[in-house]
């Protein structure tokens, strides 16, 4: 059996990704805001079907290595829970997302 190296590309949500981000919206949320500008395209999609995260830009599913997906899988969920707080402050007093980097494969375009 033989490896093969799959190229990876690191996509990086930045502090303003979190500042502009919209909780909970799957097209305007800061991982999205990062795919975005990675990808250069408005055509992605973040969503978090039965506990895994999955990512897709222009129709392709991207695919996560499985630390990394646990690292997006702890900020969507300290990024979303501001609405369970009354106010703003009051959810960033008590936690605060951070920015983060992690690694998908590249998509390939034909």
């Amino acid at each position: 059996m033989v490896d093969i190296e799959v190229p990876r590309t690191k996509v990086e949500v930045t502090q303003e990704d979190i500042d502009k981000g919209v909780p909970e919206d799957c097209n305007h949320c800061a991982v999205a805001l990062a795919l975005k500008r990675k990808y250069k395209t408005d055509n992605v999609f973040v969503s978090i079907p039965d506990d895994y995260v999955l990512l897709t830009v222009n129709g392709e599913e991207l695919n996560i290595r499985s630390n990394h997906e646990n690292d997006i899988l702890d900020f969507i969920d300290v990024f979303d829970k501001q609405y369970n707080y009354t106010t703003t402050e009051e959810y960033y007093s008590r936690n605060k997302p951070k920015p983060f980097e992690f690694e998908v494969n590249v998509i390939w375009k034909s």
